[in-house]
């Protein structure tokens, strides 16, 4: 059932996509970026023609302070203004859709990802930063630095990272 509400959701996001291929179970489509995710009673899907896109949807997880130094640090959550709950499930839910987006597995989400920079508006309960993905491989050889956006929506929080690939560098006196 999860499985036709996340296509529902990435046809709803905009992708009228006649196949999706999985590189390991990350889905991939030639025509543009793709990211799904689902949980109790609730799917979430990314779709972008030009960005690489990772998101993640997660309803509370009281058991998220008990693990929190598995996978995040002091520092991390001092970016967060946020009550520490909502602030851990951000934390949680960005690092998930970066390993999403970063797509090759063999990611510590404590040592290999990394929030920079976090704002929150309790008013619209929504949040947007900057984070990195540190970990490289043989298909991405150097770290990259991507956008990150969250929303608490009804029970849920949804949390999205996207990234541009490098334009060409230029150089300037």
């Amino acid at each position: 059932q999860e499985f036709l509400w996340s296509r529902s959701a990435l046809f709803h996001a905009g992708a009228h996509l006649k196949s999706i291929s999985y590189l390991g179970k990350k889905p991939i489509t030639t025509s543009a970026f793709i990211s799904l995710s689902h949980c109790k009673e609730g799917v979430a899907a990314a779709y972008s023609k030009n960005l690489e896109v990772g998101i993640d949807i997660e309803t509370r997880r009281e058991n998220l302070g008990r693990i929190a130094t598995k996978f995040t640090t002091d520092r991390e959550k001092e970016r967060f203004t946020c009550d520490e709950q909502i602030a851990l499930q951000f934390i949680w839910g960005i690092k998930e859709s970066l390993f999403k987006l970063y797509g090759f597995g063999n990611v510590d989400f404590k040592k290999h990802l990394e929030i920079t920079s976090f704002e929150w508006n309790a008013r619209t309960k929504q949040g947007w930063g900057t984070a990195w993905i540190i970990q490289t491989c043989a298909e991405r050889t150097r770290p990259i630095q991507c956008l990150v956006q969250t929303a608490i929506v009804g029970d849920h929080f949804i949390c999205m990272a996207s990234h541009r690939k490098p334009i060409a560098p230029f150089e300037s006196e």
